[in-house]
């Protein structure tokens, strides 16, 4: 019965591991963190290398779920945002998107089935649907474990489906438990309710697919093209398969800046606050495409730091530092003006600043320069 038990827990975690953990095995094995760029400490002790969230990014919240418990945003993106389902269904980082619908209407309910079973049968009582005897205690084991894994997430970033997609590695089994109980049910009535309710979780699976990926194919051939908003057509299907997304598609303004030599190397980059816009973050995804994934580093250069002249000449020198990229929406202070050699513009989006990590001096004049 152990033996049982430990290989089910393993079967699980495996699955769980195949369905959310490709994106950090490749982020390890590339940059030295599963969570690339971000790291994670421990009792002061590193344990991944890299940025730390609660300094670096600002809460991921959305102006409804703002001042909402952290309880409350798990549930709202567990229901698949309400609100906003068309950002829910098609946006894998959004800050409320959720889990999909085959979570919501397949996983979920199967593991709650479990869990019943669980009750039920520690409860003594042996009818309806039971769990194959020895998997009671390994689904015990794998909650204590999910649950652990969900609660050791970064602050307040449990709710992001990016961050906890391998859930499904437990909705998965349970799903298909459930499936296998129905079709082994000895009532017909059991039988035909079960069927139901699998035909309309699959076509509500399928579906949702079918729409977020012709959504994101539709998006990125229009972003290339510089355009935002357009029909879908079968041309953006084709561009999808085989033209390759350099660095600043989604933007193409950026290649229009100083920021095309900023794509062509992987020297390191300092980022300022960028706060003003969701989107206005996605420069990091930028500046991590391509040949400068897990290679190019990446500063977040804070006001206190931008605004002491000692401390920013440090920062830059010790840090390599060519290019600072500052948020238009706030002044850039004046030892991080001078210091630039030269400014460049992104209207409504970014500044981009150049330094020289050799030239740049707590009392240097050289640059001033403005945009």
């Amino acid at each position: 019965m152990l033996k049982q038990g430990v290989i089910f827990i393993l079967l699980v975690l495996l699955i769980a591991m195949a369905v959310g953990g490709y994106w950090y095995i490749r982020n390890y094995i590339y940059t030295g963190t599963p969570l690339y760029p971000i790291g994670l400490r421990l009792g002061g002790e590193t344990i991944f290398p890299g940025v730390e969230i609660p300094s670096q990014f600002p809460p991921p919240d959305t102006p409804l779920t703002k001042h909402w418990s952290q309880f409350s945003r798990v549930i709202y993106s567990w229901l698949d945002n309400p609100s906003e389902l068309h950002m829910a269904l098609t946006e894998v980082s959004h800050n409320s998107g959720g889990l999909g619908l085959l979570w919501i209407f397949g996983c979920l309910p199967a593991l709650i089935w479990v869990l019943v079973s669980i009750i039920r049968r520690k409860g003594g009582r042996q009818g309806g649907w039971i769990l194959p005897a020895g998997t009671g205690s390994a689904w015990i084991g794998i909650t204590i474990i999910g649950l652990v894994l969900f609660f050791a997430m970064p602050p307040r970033h449990n709710h992001k489906v990016r961050y906890i997609i391998w859930i499904y590695g437990f909705g998965l089994p349970a799903f298909f438990l459930a499936v296998e109980r129905i079709r082994r049910s000895s009532s017909v009535f059991r039988r035909r309710l079960g069927l139901v309710w699998i035909s309309a979780v699959l076509v509500l699976f399928i579906g949702e697919g079918i729409y977020s990926f012709g959504y994101q194919v539709k998006k990125i051939s229009l972003s290339r093209q510089g355009v935002r908003e357009g029909a879908f057509h079968p041309s953006h299907l084709i561009r999808a398969a085989w033209e390759k997304y350099p660095p600043g598609y989604f933007l193409p303004k950026l290649k229009e800046s100083l920021f095309r030599r900023v794509f062509q190397y992987q020297e390191p980059v300092a980022i300022g606050e960028l706060n003003s816009f969701p989107e206005q973050r996605e420069i990091v995804g930028h500046l991590t495409q391509g040949d400068a994934f897990g290679v190019r580093p990446i500063y977040f250069l804070d006001r206190d730091t931008a605004s002491d002249p000692a401390k920013l000449s440090r920062f830059i020198r010790d840090r390599r530092i060519r290019y600072i990229v500052w948020n238009p929406d706030i002044p850039v202070p004046p030892a991080l003006g001078m210091s630039a050699l030269l400014w460049d513009r992104v209207p409504g989006w970014y500044y981009l600043l150049v330094v020289d990590p050799d030239g740049v001096y707590p009392d240097s004049r050289k640059g001033g320069q403005s945009p």
